[in-house]
């Protein structure tokens, strides 16, 4: 039997639960002002640095911006950190210029967040059908597919890595969607989704690599 997507009230119940848990991640990031665009003023605009750097046809990083995690080659600092968030941030900077520089790492934490949590709901509904097929619904099955992505979204270790906005959460919590969203599209080809799934496994993966290995 082919892999079915997700019944309408599995996709509502966990876009409800993505949804309370991406307001707390928010609240907390933002110390509470909700204020995604805030200025950092810390390890937040390396990637932007970067995009520059990519617009202008090079790779090098205007001196002073990475600080004391600049490796130089020559007279050039270079950033080893993954060009997955850089490559967001491309059409910001084109646009804006320097204008975002370091306003642009929590509203790219909670898209990597939710990424995560519709990867965690798709895994969630994967394993109920592989148990369970085509049997009707319960109200057990709309509860997990909420509580899936709320306890995800809401953990100790998405939560820690929301008391700080930076790079280095960034790269973690972008590695970790990327991770979760090819495990979900590889479980879904082992499960007979079809060669398209394990594309896009395979390119999730890759891009999970180049944010966070």
């Amino acid at each position: 039997m082919a892999l079915p997507p997700a019944p309408t009230a599995i996709r509502r119940a966990g876009a409800l639960g993505a949804l309370v848990a991406m307001v707390v991640f928010t609240w907390m990031i933002t110390a509470g002002s909700f204020d995604l665009f805030a200025r950092q003023h810390r390890a937040a605009d390396f990637h932007e640095a970067q995009a520059r750097s990519f617009l202008e046809g090079g790779w090098a990083v205007e001196p002073g911006v990475l600080g004391i995690e600049a490796f130089e080659i020559g007279d050039e600092e270079h950033t080893y950190f993954g060009i997955v968030p850089t490559l967001l941030r491309l059409p910001a900077v084109a646009v804006a210029g320097d204008e975002l520089d370091g306003r642009l790492t929590q509203v790219s934490m909670l898209l990597a967040v939710g990424i995560g949590l519709a990867a965690l709901s798709t895994t969630s509904w994967t394993i109920r059908w592989a148990r369970l097929g085509d049997q009707p619904l319960r109200r057990s099955d709309l509860a997990v597919a909420a509580l899936v992505p709320f306890l995800g979204g809401t953990s100790a270790i998405v939560s820690f890595l929301a008391s700080r906005p930076w790079v280095y959460h960034e790269a973690i919590l972008w590695g970790a969607a990327l991770s979760l969203g090819a495990f979900a599209a590889l479980t879904r080809f082992l499960l007979g989704a079809g060669s398209r799934s394990l594309v896009v496994a395979s390119a999730l993966a890759l891009g999970a690599l180049h944010s966070r290995a």
